[in-house]
């Protein structure tokens, strides 16, 4: 049905020319009209044989908008609010912060009212920077009820410390690397502090020149500059013989092998160190007092070098400033 048509009669006749003729898209505001929002039916017959026309939706809309001081000035639609109150926009100071909800406890400034909230802070507002005394523009979404608000923006806030942080990679072929840190966003009122921590138990990070802009990481290498092997070797001695040699491959090689030493596990024999490279070495045993073979002597042996070092190590970093 259209919204002209009442459903209890039938649409008056109008003219095809002259004043009151029909124009495409013209509504009509006659008897069915008025009667239609007055929920009452226009129709003699209808009225006589019904007890009671049914309400129509608009009846109660249309009252309750007859209230409004300017009603006699529109003819459009109903305009209805969804909330009673006004909505406004103050400015408040926070007097105390929750952050397990992410509100605050607010007073409006020239509001008699000693505080209004809990309020939640939008997503836009840097929770570090809700503390006491810091005044923020607070939108009421219905200033009957203080509840249905927000604080959507920094007003004058004291300055507050915040953090950043990120990750580096470092690339490493020396026993140390350094790496300069950028912040994505410089701190204005200068840093208070930087924590650093590798991912590789290997190595170690600290942090030096510190600024509101960035820093330097550096990587040592926990056993440093210097690396340590050691193991033991089997030396078979022939019969009758008073010397033998065996060789060692370091189980890690050396970039530089330092120094390498060897210990005989038999009182009777003499362990030494022939030669030495960065893959390995070669032990000799020696007899002493007559000793001869046939025999199996027990070399310990200990080597210290420059490690060959070809690394990636990760680096977590937290930055805190103002």
């Amino acid at each position: 049905m259209s919204f002209e048509q009442d459903p209890f009669s039938t649409p008056p006749r109008t003219p095809a020319h002259g004043p009151q003729a029909r124009h495409p898209g013209r509504r009509l505001h006659g008897n069915v009209s008025r009667a239609r929002h007055q929920g009452v039916t226009a129709s003699a017959h209808h009225a006589a044989t019904h007890t009671a026309a049914p309400a129509h939706p608009h009846a109660a809309a249309v009252t309750a908008h007859a209230k409004h001081p300017i009603a006699s000035h529109r003819q459009t639609r109903l305009h209805l609010k969804a909330r009673a109150g006004a909505q406004r926009i103050e400015v408040g100071t926070i007097i105390s912060y929750n952050p397990s909800g992410n509100t605050a406890l607010v007073r409006l400034i020239g509001v008699q009212t000693n505080q209004v909230g809990p309020i939640p802070l939008t997503q836009g507002v840097s929770p570090a920077l809700a503390v006491a005394g810091a005044s923020y523009l607070v939108v009421l979404l219905d200033e009957t009820n203080p509840a249905d608000a927000a604080i959507v923006a920094v007003y004058n806030a004291p300055a507050a410390p915040w953090t950043q942080a990120g990750s580096a990679s470092i690339p490493l072929s020396t026993d140390q690397g350094s790496q300069t840190v950028y912040f994505a966003l410089p701190f204005s009122s200068g840093l208070l502090g930087v924590a650093a921590s590798s991912r590789d138990p290997g190595w170690v990070a600290s942090v030096s020149g510190e600024n509101a802009g960035g820093f330097v990481l550096t990587l040592t290498r926990r056993e440093g500059s210097s690396q340590l092997q050691a193991g033991t070797v089997n030396v078979p001695v022939g019969s009758g013989a008073t010397t033998a040699a065996a060789t060692v491959t370091f189980p890690t090689p050396f970039a530089v092998t330092r120094t390498v030493v060897g210990c005989a596990g038999s009182g009777s024999w003499a362990a030494g160190v022939l030669s030495f490279a960065g893959t390995g070495c070669t032990l000799t045993v020696a007899g002493l007092g007559g000793a001869v073979g046939p025999a199996t002597i027990t070399v310990y042996w200990q080597a210290t070098g420059d490690p060959a070092i070809s690394a990636t190590v990760a680096v977590d970093w937290l930055a805190m400033g103002e």
